[in-house]
């Protein structure tokens, strides 16, 4: 492997087996558990003896000397208790814990897409290590690195992450990422590959952005698993897209909840109302992709006759302005733009009445339209731009990492 003996998963002589930390946040734990569940029952039993006792005299009584010095004594017991465990016990019980992080990680943001057996352990140590103090990492990095050093894709590919942005003591090197992904891939470890595509479709790695080469990763990403945060068949549909390859566009954004996928759902299909379709754009737009606002145009135009809200010339200037700081002539581009709709559509009576009003509506929606798009972009947190440590990787586990990326980033 690697480079396993050093960097990242560096060792060091002092750090602790991650069964010993484990076993001691157990003891702590269990002691301050137990007295507070004592309390609690005590709380209850005597509201229950007495309904209309004011809940001042029962906390008076609580904390009365007879009541402390039993409490005193039975956390003496507790401690006593834990302190006569045997070796085999405590290690018993700090090799449980693993398992419990990994149940709860479960419930929390569900299950994870893994290749081995130790897989969803591992997932739990690498999400573990977000919220880590440093003393407490090095024993969860030790277990990371035997992982990866029997060849487990889930912490190989982690390894590729840590290297990507430099964390926890690696020095950072995209090429030496890379060299981790390809290896995990090769196991077909979907995350690894869904990297590996997002390099190459962003030009990550320095070179020019290459669609067809990140489409060639995502597609065969697509056939291995169901990612429920939308990121595969998300980025996949959009790189179809873009390389108008518009069957497969189709495919991969079926049933995807990406904002991503709305790009050619909403451009390739024409099943759902317009005010839907042009809904669906701007949450693409929100992802960074610019590609919604010409298209917005250019799915309203055909409907200009039947749509009374001029979301055509609303979304044609906006196309053409979005990247601009200041709209000096916007009222007479809106002006232009009505009248060459007013003639597709044909004149009614009262139209010279109405025009005004159209007009002033259309030069005031572009400015303000303008400014909710850009609010948006910054707004959406998802980062669809950033690699993944594991997949899925949803908005929570987003958030989870924010603060180490950005941190990361800004460096």
């Amino acid at each position: 492997m690697m480079g396993l003996s050093g960097g990242v998963f560096a060792q060091t002589s002092g750090s602790q087996t991650y069964s010993t930390v484990e076993s001691q946040v157990a003891k702590s734990v269990a002691i301050d558990r137990q007295a507070a569940a004592q309390q609690k029952e005590a709380r209850a039993t005597a509201l229950a003896a007495n309904p209309n006792a004011q809940q001042g005299a029962i906390d008076s009584a609580l904390n009365s000397l007879v009541i402390k010095n039993e409490t005193k004594n039975q956390q003496q017991l507790n401690q006593a208790s834990v302190a006569s465990a045997t070796p085999s016990l405590v290690e018993q019980v700090g090799a449980t814990l693993p398992k419990l992080a990994q149940i709860g990680g479960q419930l929390k943001y569900g299950e994870h897409i893994v290749i081995s057996q130790e897989g969803p352990e591992i997932i739990a140590l690498i999400r573990s290590l977000v919220t880590r103090q440093q003393p407490d990492q090095r024993a969860v990095i030790a277990r990371l690195q035997e992982f990866a050093s029997n060849g487990k894709p889930e912490a190989v590919h982690f390894l590729g992450f840590s290297f990507e942005h430099g964390l926890y003591g690696a020095p950072k090197s995209l090429s030496q990422a890379t060299k981790y992904y390809q290896l995990a891939a090769s196991q077909n470890y979907q995350p690894s590959l869904y990297n590996l595509g997002l390099i190459a479709a962003y030009g990550k790695s320095g070179n020019a952005p290459d669609l067809e080469r990140g489409l060639a990763w995502m597609a065969k990403a697509m056939t291995l698993a169901n990612d429920t945060s939308g990121r595969v068949c998300g980025l996949a549909s959009f790189l179809a897209f873009r390389t108008n390859r518009q069957p497969e566009a189709v495919r991969f954004a079926k049933g995807c909840n990406s904002a991503l996928a709305h790009i050619p759902r909403a451009s390739l299909g024409d099943t759902e109302s317009l005010p839907i379709r042009v809904g669906w754009l701007r949450d693409s737009i929100a992802t960074g992709a610019d590609d919604g606002y010409s298209l917005i145009a250019k799915i309203s135009k055909p409907l200009i006759k039947t749509d009374n809200n001029f979301t055509f010339c609303k979304y044609v200037l906006i196309n053409r302005h979005y990247r601009r700081a200041t709209l000096p002539n916007i009222k007479d581009e809106a002006a232009r733009c009505v009248d060459q709709v007013g003639k597709m559509v044909g004149s009614e009576k009262g139209w010279s009445v109405q025009r005004e009003q159209i007009i002033a509506g259309v030069a005031s929606f572009v400015p303000m339209e303008i400014e909710t798009l850009k609010n948006m972009r910054k707004s959406n947190k998802f980062h669809y731009s950033w690699t993944v440590p594991y997949l899925p990787f949803a908005q929570a586990e987003t958030d989870l990492f924010e603060p180490l990326l950005t941190k990361e980033t800004q460096r």
